[in-house]
């Protein structure tokens, strides 16, 4: 009788280990664990964020920056049914215009010194001249003021006269008048020209 009673109770012992071992297999089994928490990586975190920013800045050279900026404002021209033209020019010779419409688009333009550019100015009359007599060119740029005057046109030119083009190695015609010598810069944003800046 005495060993019956050992018998069933190691057999109890045994079945309660070996139920309570199931339990435990079908809960893992079934309970599903919490992702461990992500660890913050603040070196990626910025590099990421750099590059985001970076994507966004606008592309306008710092030359350029420094250079579209009241001290160099000129004049401006305006032409029928356009916004007005400004041209701007610095102590060291660069030159450039922002062209804020036109039937080609904006543009921003810059002629740097090391080009040695030239702007000069046109009378009405002198135009006239000029457009008749095209092959004449030079003539008509010695003949034209070094200074601006309302009313009057605008013709930049770098490198050497070609008489097969009647042009300079690069040049530019003003379409309007000047209306405005210096004064306050009118307002720009020159964010909006990143696509179209054109080095001459």
């Amino acid at each position: 009788m005495k060993y019956l009673l050992q018998f069933k109770a190691l057999y109890l012992v045994v079945f309660i280990g070996f139920f309570s071992t199931q339990i435990r297999a079908n809960l893992r089994d079934k309970v599903i664990l919490p992702k461990s928490k992500p660890t913050f990586n603040a070196i990626s975190f910025k590099e990421t964020r750099l590059k985001t920013v970076k994507r966004n800045l606008v592309i306008i050279p710092p030359d350029l920056l420094a250079f579209f900026v009241q001290k160099n404002y000129r004049f401006m021209t305006k032409a029928l049914n356009r916004p007005p033209t400004l041209y701007f020019e610095d102590e060291q010779g660069n030159m450039g215009r922002i062209r804020q419409g036109h039937g080609q688009g904006k543009s921003l333009v810059f002629a740097t010194a090391n080009i040695h550019p030239h702007r000069v100015f046109f009378s009405q009359e002198l135009v006239s001249a000029f457009q008749q007599n095209p092959n004449d060119g030079p003539d008509w740029v010695e003949a034209a003021s070094l200074f601006p005057a309302i009313g009057e046109k605008v013709f930049e030119f770098f490198g050497d006269w070609n008489p097969l083009t009647n042009h300079y190695e690069n040049d530019h015609g003003s379409s309007g008048n000047i209306v405005k010598i210096g004064g306050r810069m009118p307002n720009f944003n020159i964010n909006q020209y990143e696509q179209f800046v054109v080095r001459w």
